[in-house]
């Protein structure tokens, strides 16, 4: 019996220290966990009360920890263990107190940390959870492949890739990374150099392409050459005849 009540004890302190480290936010979640309870109670229906707001801030923070960089967790993983509304609360404040970067709607991902402070992950690792996660084909936009072909000394001001998924904004921080939803034959042959040269084609436009293609054949492979001419059929047929012409 003296056992019982000295577990019991310590299990009221323990609720007690969890009650007063809490944030108001957390406080406020929990209550309306129980107050949900009670409402089902009286309808007759019997509900499993979430935990408190505290353990799933943790839970949050742990499942972030665990994921490689640029992997960003979202409020469906967390749906089991409260109310969509508790677990927005708890990320947005999250991301308000700096321990997660908002990257996009309903995707958050942890900050690195360096000697000047907390920074975000590299737009190539959270474009490689977008490939693996969503499955989409992301690649480099056709002013940036022109640039890294050497075909013009533009270089992009803001970072644009295009991606067989919706299009949408990401947020580095104070740096903008657009997503731009691309056409099949701009993603055709996704990060390959025939690709690659498709795309900074198609940006360079009708008048410069021909040109370009000039420069651009005699550092081709054979095999990147041939996958060129095979695609002619789902190409621009501006772009297949510049191809047909070389």
């Amino acid at each position: 019996m003296k056992d019982f009540l000295e577990a019991k004890r310590r299990r009221q302190q323990e609720l007690i220290n969890a009650i007063q480290a809490a944030s108001p936010e957390e406080l406020e979640a929990s209550a309306e966990q129980v107050r949900a309870v009670m409402r089902a109670s009286k309808s007759g229906r019997r509900q499993r009360m979430a935990p408190p707001a505290s353990h799933l801030t943790e839970t949050i923070l742990a499942a972030a920890r665990e994921k490689p960089e640029g992997y960003w967790v979202s409020p469906k993983e967390f749906l089991h263990l409260g109310s969509r509304a508790a677990i927005d609360k708890t990320l947005s404040r999250l991301a308000h107190e700096g321990l997660l970067l908002r990257i996009a709607r309903g995707a958050y991902v942890l900050p690195l940390h360096g000697r000047f402070g907390p920074y975000p992950p590299s737009t190539e690792s959270v474009l490689h959870a977008i490939e693996t996660n969503l499955g989409e084909v992301v690649v480099p936009s056709g002013a940036a492949e022109a640039n890294t072909l050497g075909l013009t000394t533009q270089v992009p001001v803001r970072e644009v890739f295009l991606t067989s998924g919706p299009s949408r904004m990401l947020r580095f921080g104070e740096r903008l990374v657009e997503l731009k939803h691309g056409n099949r034959w701009q993603l055709i042959f996704a990060k390959r150099l025939a690709g690659r040269v498709i795309r900074a084609l198609s940006w360079l436009g009708p008048e410069s392409a021909p040109e370009a293609l000039k420069r651009l054949r005699p550092r081709l492979p054979e095999s990147e050459w041939e996958a060129l001419c095979g695609a002619q059929a789902v190409l621009p047929s501006w772009l297949a005849e510049a191809i047909a012409d070389e």
